[in-house]
């Protein structure tokens, strides 16, 4: 069964941020909290197939003197491959609050069949040890002696064929399954801020080690407010992914998909959430 952890836009909308398929990291960007509003709750959810649960809520309040202006909330949520999710509040990228989340899901049963596995080798191996330490100790001289006459006509026998060096096999690229990285976009801005730049160096890696992976890189605007030319921003955004992993070394023996869609395919409908509607996604799935 595949889980997601989201969060709660505006009651009704969610924001799912962090696949619960492998272990790696999900973030997104949050502006919860209005001119003077002196608090705002945050409600994560455990997303499998077309259900939903409340599994934590982190209260955040604003000290007085950034009451003025809207801060920025980031949600960091890092999961070890198994159980555990920590998950890190920042507010101004200052650390607010951390927690860490035991999930409540069931592991395939596959996954529990390995430490089985594992204790019947370990068994097994321990039982072969104690047999070949039983027959070593054996004393020589309860073994039947050889023949004098036999240990004298016997020689050893030497091969003459050369001896070959065995070859390791190269060791296997592990496969990864498919990953969404999400970046956002200042008003009426396509240029990349430092805090994404570190988001997409992060992502580096998985490209270069996957060239081959099919790439899909879509822009979007915000459905509200002042963003002008929504349909050759979004494009402009794609683009300026693209070219910035492509300058940190990326070269894709696929091109990727590059699509803006404007204000077409907004996260949420809020008018004071649509910094969440600004942004791109980067799609990367292994090839057929």
């Amino acid at each position: 069964m595949r889980y997601e952890l989201g969060i709660e836009v505006n009651h009704t909308k969610y924001l799912r941020f962090l696949p619960l398929t492998e272990q790696g990291r999900g973030k997104c960007f949050l502006t919860t909290i209005r001119h003077h509003q002196r608090e705002a709750v945050l409600k994560i959810f455990l997303f499998s197939r077309q259900k939903k649960r409340e599994i934590e809520e982190i209260t955040i309040r604003v000290p007085k003197g950034e009451m003025g202006v809207d801060p920025r909330i980031d949600l960091v949520g890092d999961f070890d491959g198994r159980r555990n999710v920590h998950l890190k509040v920042l507010l101004n990228n200052e650390t607010y609050r951390e927690t860490d989340i035991l999930l409540p899901i069931r592991l395939s049963p596959w996954l529990l069949a390995i430490p089985t596995a594992l204790a019947i080798g370990a068994l097994l191996w321990l039982l072969g040890y104690f047999l070949f330490s039983t027959f070593s100790a054996t004393p020589k001289s309860s073994r039947e002696p050889l023949d004098s006459s036999a240990r004298e006509t016997e020689k050893p026998e030497i091969s003459t064929q050369p001896v070959r060096e065995t070859e390791e096999p190269p060791p296997s690229t592990p496969a990864f399954t498919a990953r969404n990285v999400t970046v956002y976009f200042a008003p009426n801005s396509p240029f990349l801020t430092p805090r994404e730049e570190e988001t997409l160096r992060d992502l580096l890696p998985l490209l270069e080690e996957h060239p081959e992976a099919t790439v899909s890189i879509s822009g979007h605007c915000a459905s509200f407010g002042s963003e002008k030319g929504r349909q050759e921003l979004s494009h402009e955004r794609a683009a300026a992914v693209e070219k910035f992993l492509r300058s940190g070394g990326w070269s894709p023996t696929v091109s990727p998909e590059i699509t803006g869609y404007g204000a077409n395919r907004p996260v949420t409908a809020d008018p004071d959430q649509q910094q969440i509607n600004r942004r791109v996604e980067i799609r990367i799935e292994p090839p057929e």
